[in-house]
């Protein structure tokens, strides 16, 4: 057996990266804001993540990654609907 290392991660390059400007407007926090991300989610996740970020910490830019990114636009109209937050895609 030869292991060679995790073919996923072993090309990716790490450090830290500058957002390009369009991508820290629309998904950068402002100054001193906090940000929550939840990657890989699966439904209901999105929904409990919202109603927990409305509670707790309203004023952190929620940022939701779901697993399977074809849900997203289905995701933004339940969380629209519901008032859980003035939400985009």
């Amino acid at each position: 057996m030869l292991v060679t290392g995790n073919i996923k991660a072993d090309g990716l390059k790490t450090g830290a990266l500058e957002p390009r400007e369009e991508i820290q407007r629309l998904l950068g926090p402002r100054a001193g804001q906090q940000v929550l991300v939840a990657g890989s989610t699966h439904a209901p996740e999105e929904r409990w993540l919202a109603a927990a970020w409305k509670e707790h910490v309203p004023d952190a830019r929620l940022v939701l990654v779901p697993r399977h990114p074809e849900r997203a636009a289905g995701i933004v109209e339940e969380l629209a609907r519901t008032s859980a937050c003035a939400c985009s895609a």
